[in-house]
């Protein structure tokens, strides 16, 4: 078997794109929620850091351990039964489409509902008969 069958046999593209979607996610709703609270610029920038260096150990937790109705364990290299892999790649498809449903919800809403509408003056304000 080779080491790309095997990383798609343990999920680990499935954890890696999970990963990488709700990481933009929060790095996306950080950046929006924290000008509100005056956070300081350092505030993002640890938030991102952090998810950042979670990557990898995201990836190497996929390697070496299959989640099972049993709860989690290590996995072997024959690997677990077949069953157990395509429910659990099954269940990462359905959280993946759910985290990029609400990755595009938020786009729309921040895009086209927060968007600051231009202030109206006086003038208009007052109709079409002042003068």
């Amino acid at each position: 078997m080779s080491f790309f069958t095997e990383l798609k046999r343990r999920n680990v593209y499935k954890v890696g794109m999970a990963y990488a979607i709700v990481a933009w996610l929060l790095i996306q709703i950080a950046g929006s929620v924290l000008p509100t609270f005056d956070a300081p610029r350092w505030v993002l920038q640890t938030i991102t850091f952090i998810i950042i260096l979670g990557f990898p150990l995201s990836i190497f937790f996929a390697w070496a351990f299959e989640l099972t109705p049993e709860g989690i364990k290590a996995t072997t290299p024959e690997g677990p039964d077949q069953y157990h892999t395509r429910t659990t790649g099954h269940r990462l498809n359905y959280f993946i489409i759910t985290v990029l449903a609400l990755a595009v919800g938020f786009i729309l809403v921040d895009n086209y509902v927060l968007v600051d509408k231009p202030h109206s003056s006086i003038a208009s304000m007052a109709g079409p008969h002042a003068t």
